[in-house]
Parts: structure tokens; sequence; C-alpha cells
């Protein structure tokens, strides 16, 4: 089951009984609701932790610090991801892409192991996974569309490491560090298309060239790749991704 937003004050902190808790890492998405700091987020997400239940965990620095003094407190065993750990080894390639996904894999495949899963069914389930709008590639006429949802700075610098240059069409709502997100995506950007991801979401306020149909956008940014042979990376709103991946991309088959 997973969390929606934080931990302590979660929904699915109701359950009567956990078995394990994966807590992936500590960033700055919900940072408002969650405490203002990423001391807060930290200890807000921690509030998961049961008595002597173990955790796992990708945390690192402060987050880290705060998930350590917790566990502690709780008698929680607590395994930090090692990829030299042979708990976190990966039995088989994941199919997800990107050095985060391989981080969430090793996350995973040592909570199963926790939990007592075999191993072919561990490798199994990393060949066979999918998430839709994460580094999700497809071939339009031609060209290399990827739709990411990533929509705050850690995500968007994640999301930067894994292209050399794109040509960037993106869409941002409001209350979101869409300058963050933008300071990551925009130094490899050989050009960018802003475009209004959803009902309520930033429209020419992010900036020009603006199109106020995402479909508008990616058919111009597809001119522009076809010239140079560059992938197109559509960003900054799961809402953006569901609008392109929805109502456009099954159109050109």
């Amino acid at each position: 089951v997973e969390a929606g937003v934080g931990g302590e004050k979660d929904a699915t902190n109701v359950l009567p009984r956990v078995a394990l808790t994966v807590l992936t890492n500590v960033g700055e998405d919900h940072l408002e609701a969650l405490g203002g700091s990423l001391e807060a987020v930290a200890r807000e997400k921690a509030g998961a932790f049961r008595e002597g239940v173990p955790v796992v965990t990708g945390a690192r620095g402060i987050g880290l610090e705060v998930v350590r003094e917790v566990a502690r407190t709780r008698g929680s065993p607590l395994y930090l991801l090692d990829p030299l750990d042979p708990l976190f080894a990966l039995p088989a390639p994941p199919a997800l892409k990107g050095a985060f996904q391989e981080e969430n894999a090793r996350l995973a495949a040592a909570a199963l192991r926790l939990l007592g899963f075999p191993e072919e069914a561990i490798a199994q389930g990393l060949r066979e996974a999918r998430h839709p709008g994460r580094l999700e590639r497809f071939l339009l006429e031609g060209v290399e569309v990827y739709l990411d949802g990533a929509h705050n700075p850690p995500a968007a610098l994640a999301l930067s490491r894994e292209l050399s240059a794109y040509h960037l069409v993106f869409g941002a709502f409001p209350r979101k560090d869409v300058k963050g997100v933008l300071a990551h995506l925009l130094p490899k950007a050989r050009s960018v298309r802003y475009t209004r991801a959803g009902e309520g979401a930033l429209g020419r306020e992010l900036g020009e060239p603006f199109f106020e149909d995402p479909e508008e956008a990616l058919r111009d940014a597809l001119r522009a790749a076809k010239e140079d042979g560059l992938p197109i990376l559509a960003t900054g709103s799961l809402y953006l991704v569901g609008a392109l991946r929805g109502r456009l991309l099954p159109r050109f088959g």
C-alpha cells in the first residue's frame, strides 16, 4: 500500500498490521504541506514506521539522519540502500530505465527478499514492471518522444541526467517550483515550447512560445526534432503526460 502524502498523518497509517516499511527517499514534493523543510518532511514520512517493523530506505543527508533517529526510537531494523550489499542485488535487468529507477528496483528487491519472495519472482517482476509516464519512450513519426511526470527539482534533476539534449515541451501547475524545475531542464534543451498542462494549470506566464493545446506544442516540437534528430521531452506535470499519452499518441499509432 502506497502512502498518499507523508506518512504519520496519511490514511494508510491506520492499517492494523504492517510487515515492512519502504521509504524510497526524502524529497521536496509536498514540501509546504509536510512542514516546509526537508527535516520536517523526513519526520512526517518516518512517522509511518511501526514499532519493531523493518525499514528499507534510500534516504540520504538530513533525511537519513531523521530516519535513523526515528527507526532507533521505535526499534525498527534499518536497511540502507547499498548496491554492494547482496540484499539489494538485482537478479535481472530492470525494465524501467534511468538511474533513479535502478535505485527503486534495488529497494524493491531488498523489500521482497525480506518478505520471503523467491528470487525468480523478484527477477520476473523487474523484467516485467511498467510505469507509464516515467521516462516513457514512444516513437512518433520516426522521432523519439519521452514522457515524464517530473514536477519538482529533484525529479527534474534525475530526469535531466538521462538525456544529453532534447526539444522540451513543458507545462506546470501553480504552487510548484517551476523555476527550480526549469533550472535543471533548460540547460540541455535545444528548444522549448510551453503549454497548458490541464485545467487550472499555468498558461502564457510560463514563457514563450506558448501553445494552449499540448498537442500543438508537441507537433511544433516534432518539426524541429525531424530536422536535427534529437528526441522530444514532454514533462513538468503528470496531467500533461496524461493528456499527451491519452489523446495524442494513440492517433499516431
